[in-house]
């Protein structure tokens, strides 16, 4: 279990053929049959993730999240929140563009079918192919919140500067 967990600076990773960013993890692996959960975990840094090839034929794929970048277990992350931008970008060569598989997410790139985020929220910038303001893609979302201006939609409610700024927000994490 990780609680109250943070990042403020800049995290980036550049592999060949899959490369995979978070704040926190840049990938919960599997074969553990525990729950790994973040509670009360956030961060203001900004996370890149980079792949990569020489040729424009070879797989690339990059997942990149406010707290973990890829999930391939049992994950559960509560009352967290990501406020830094979240970038995840894939190219061949010099060819510096989004071509191939680029999965962002507020709080999380790619999420699997075991995972589960609730009472969180995303303030942060996404750029990628795959955008979503809590998740990219995967998993299961709950009482979720993400600016409406991020660049990414869906894995929870969107919600205007205003509203994340009232007084009354707050109570609805809880």
């Amino acid at each position: 279990n990780i609680n109250n967990c943070y990042n403020t600076g800049t995290i980036s990773s550049s592999s060949v053929e899959r490369s995979m960013s978070g704040g926190i993890f840049g990938s919960v692996g599997s074969g553990s049959s525990k729950v790994t959960t973040l509670t009360k975990c956030h961060n203001s840094g900004t996370i890149t993730a980079t792949a990569h090839t020489s040729s424009s034929s070879g797989s690339r794929a990059s997942y990149s999240g406010g707290l973990v970048g890829f999930n391939n277990n049992k994950l559960s992350i509560t009352y967290s929140y990501n406020r830094g931008a979240v970038r995840a970008y894939s190219h061949y060569g010099s060819n510096n563009t989004a071509d191939g598989t680029c999965v962002v997410g507020g709080l999380i790139g790619q999420l699997n079918t075991n995972g589960t985020i609730s009472n969180s929220y995303n303030t942060g910038n996404l750029t990628g192919t795959t955008k979503g303001g809590i998740k990219g893609s995967g998993g299961s979302v709950s009482n979720c919140y993400y600016l409406s201006t991020c660049g990414g939609s869906g894995g929870g409610t969107s919600k205007t500067e205003a509203a994340m700024k009232s007084t009354s927000f707050p109570i609805l994490l809880n």
